[in-house]
């Protein structure tokens, strides 16, 4: 049961790597498998030190408590991604996503290292408060950190994949929903 959870969590906190992916593949920008691995080391890290931080919070409280605030923190994001993966866009924010899609990158056909380095630190950040409440609902650190490495790798390749195909539209707008109702389904399965 451990591994299904570690793997729940490990799909919603990388389903950003999956729009990632898209992205790029839309673009036609390829993203090297070694640049890939980067982005799941760092993610990997940046899990591994958000649980650390998840455990001594959780063994300043109560386990009965600290577990009851992991799950309900798991619910509170699960409710909020859902909420803006579904929520109208406004023209602002379209245009500011066109105008953001259509800019310039260092090279036309490869990602760079640099680019590179700032996905997988931006994807990190995105993850740290989910990694904080997964440790405090009770996930194993280790566990959830190797999960969340290899499931970074293939969210990025399913990403670049489906990017070249019709579905990217469809299947980027909503990553964010999708990844707000694992959450959901995770908090809602560890209070039971």
């Amino acid at each position: 049961m451990q591994f299904f959870e570690a793997f729940l969590f490990a799909c919603s906190a990388n389903l950003d790597n999956m729009t990632i992916g898209i992205t790029y593949g839309i673009r036609k920008i390829r993203i090297p498998f070694l640049y890939n691995v980067i982005i799941a080391l760092v993610s990997c890290a940046g899990t591994f030190f958000a649980m650390t931080l998840g455990s001594f919070a959780a063994h300043s409280l109560a386990p009965k408590y600290a577990q009851t605030i992991g799950n309900l923190l798991l619910i509170f994001l699960g409710l909020y991604f859902l909420w803006d993966g579904i929520r109208p866009i406004s023209p602002k924010e379209t245009s500011a996503k066109n105008t953001n899609a259509q800019s310039p990158t260092a090279s036309p056909s490869v990602l760079s290292l640099s680019q590179t380095l700032l996905i997988a630190c931006a994807l990190t950040l995105n993850n740290l408060g989910m990694g904080i409440s997964a440790s405090i609902a009770g996930l194993p650190s280790v566990l959830t950190s190797c999960c969340t490495f290899f499931v970074s790798i293939a969210m990025l390749c399913l990403g670049q994949y489906l990017g070249k195909t019709y579905l990217a539209k469809i299947l980027g707008r909503y990553a964010e929903a999708i990844s707000g109702c694992i959450l959901l389904i995770l908090g809602l399965c560890k209070c039971i």
